[in-house]
């Protein structure tokens, strides 16, 4: 991955929206590996050549670190990149896509294991909202934020309130 990745970025140079699609592809494969500190240089090096883009794949691809940098425990850079993803996605996209509830989900998670609870209720809260709103039922993506959301009601000690979701989330990915 590592020497195809250089000879691709090499040729993409003057791509810049291929570059960082091919970015965030390969940075979904290394976070997936559990190679965090691999798929974290892959997006910063690709968003630091092709910092001028101001477009979708930049937005994905700031995502996709944000979900690296979580993944690795690095809750505030995840914080600033998951932050910085759902600015670019709500001014390219408006308020109701599938993609600003993923990045509002991204936010929610990071807050809630960064311990604050209050903050990141309404994060999730809207996350699940707006999958229903705009995505058709059932959905992977809103049974993960059923999920997410049942994980802070559990970290909450609203133990009743996180099985009733958990539940739905179960029954969802079943369909």
């Amino acid at each position: 991955l590592d020497a195809g990745a250089r000879r691709v970025n090499a040729q993409l140079a003057r791509e810049p929206q291929l570059a960082l699609r091919f970015a965030d592809v390969l940075g979904g494969i290394y976070t997936a590996l559990g190679q965090y500190d691999r798929a974290i240089a892959l997006a910063g090096a690709a968003l630091a050549a092709h910092g001028d883009a101001d477009d979708g794949a930049r937005a994905a691809l700031q995502a996709r670190l944000g979900r690296a940098q979580y993944e690795k425990g690095d809750y505030a850079a995840a914080a600033q990149s998951a932050d910085a993803a759902l600015a670019a996605h709500r001014r390219l996209d408006g308020e109701r896509s599938a993609t600003v509830a993923s990045d509002l989900a991204l936010a929610g998670e990071i807050t809630r294991r960064q311990g604050d609870f209050a903050r990141a209720e309404p994060l999730l809260e809207q996350a699940l909202a707006l999958s229903r709103a705009t995505l058709a039922t059932p959905h992977a993506q809103i049974a993960a934020h059923l999920n997410q959301l049942a994980a802070l009601r559990q970290d909450q000690r609203r133990v009743a309130d996180g099985g009733e979701l958990t539940e739905q989330a179960l029954a969802m990915f079943r369909a």
